[in-house]
């Protein structure tokens, strides 16, 4: 992941093209993935946000309700749940049904969202 800063926009022959600066990648590397800066993750205090200034970004109440959590300890335990509640599943997806995942160190966590609300399912140690 790099952090690059868009210097302009340009129409080429084979289409719209990003002109970006700061990027630790070989010249002409094609760019497949792009998503906007965010000062609560990134740290570039010079940066501007753009259309993602001023926008909130709730924090969902993370529940665990079998203690699934427990065979992580509670450091790690602690980390996960602040992982989960900024919300890790794609923007575009909100199935109440669905169960998601994230994996942590040697471990699987599955997870549902409903309401503002993340329930954890299970958490399984990959080894």
């Amino acid at each position: 992941l790099s952090s690059v800063r868009l210097i302009g926009i340009e129409e080429t022959s084979d289409g719209t093209c990003l002109v970006v600066s700061r990027a630790d990648l070989k010249n002409g590397t094609p760019i497949y993935d792009i998503k906007p800066y965010l000062s609560y993750t990134d740290s570039h205090p010079d940066a501007v946000c753009g259309f993602t200034d001023g926008k909130p970004f709730p924090v969902l109440e993370v529940v665990d309700p079998d203690n699934a959590l427990i065979v992580m300890g509670n450091e790690a335990a602690a980390e996960v749940k602040e992982i989960l509640s900024i919300d890790p599943r794609p923007a575009y997806q909100d199935d109440p049904d669905r169960i998601y995942g994230i994996t942590f160190g040697d471990y699987n966590i599955r997870f549902k969202v409903y309401t503002g609300v993340l329930s954890i399912v299970s958490v399984e140690n990959n080894d």
